[in-house]
């Protein structure tokens, strides 16, 4: 079972692949907003840190979501979008800056680990992504 995706930001060019493939699989869209990973890219020091959930063992985003729409289940995080109030709670509460509310499509985004075959894993050109088990 994958429990997180960890990152080895050496090997990270900035490519974007994984936030392309990412928003591809599930908004059907190329659209980096869209994508539950975000690269932040510093082109004058050369160095690019991948920004996702990390699976954390407290769960702060979920203690902190007031309306409990962000839940971890079956070893992922999922958010009811039927319940959700978009107050930013829980991106606030993420220490990995790995949620993101986005206003263009009125909801957070989250990494769910693609059921459990992450997509941002098997694209990765660098293998600066890999998947871990706790």
């Amino acid at each position: 079972m994958v429990e997180y995706i960890t990152i080895e930001a050496g090997l990270c060019t900035g490519c974007g692949i994984c936030e392309l493939r990412c928003s591809l699989a599930h908004e059907n869209v190329f659209s980096p907003t869209l994508s539950r990973i975000h690269i932040e890219r510093n082109w004058k020091e050369g160095t690019f840190t991948p920004h996702m959930c990390r699976q954390c063992d407290d769960l702060p985003c979920v203690e902190a979501c007031p309306t409990e729409s962000l839940q971890f289940i079956d070893g992922h995080l999922e958010v009811d979008y039927e319940t959700c109030v978009l107050c930013g709670e829980c991106v606030e509460a993420c220490s990995y800056n790995a949620i993101w509310l986005v206003d263009t499509v009125d909801r957070i985004i989250v990494c769910d680990l693609c059921g459990g075959d992450p997509i941002c894993v098997k694209y990765c050109p660098t293998n600066a992504l890999k998947i871990k088990e706790k």
